[in-house]
């Protein structure tokens, strides 16, 4: 489970390490729509939780952008890339 270590909340609520799983999630797979609707709510009293989705996005973006490259030597390998994503959704 990712959490809001770092994030400048000493202690998360149960409510924000449940809206933290569900955002991790949401890159894995499609939120049912309880999830979806749970989510939103929170995320709209939440700017902590709004933070960290905006940080996972980032990052993201980060990994995939660069490696777009024309010429395969350029970049991360596809392993490297594999062991970042796994390491991130941890």
């Amino acid at each position: 489970m990712r959490s809001l270590a770092g994030s400048g909340l000493g202690k998360a609520s149960a409510s924000c390490r449940t809206a933290t799983e569900l955002v991790s999630a949401s890159f894995d797979r499609k939120l049912g729509i309880r999830e979806r609707i749970r989510l939103r709510l929170h995320l709209l009293a939440c700017r902590a939780c709004r933070n960290y989705l905006s940080n996972l996005r980032m990052m993201g973006d980060a990994l995939e952008e660069p490696y777009l490259a024309d010429d395969p030597d350029e970049g991360l390998s596809d392993e490297a890339l594999a062991r970042i994503r796994e390491r991130l959704k941890k």
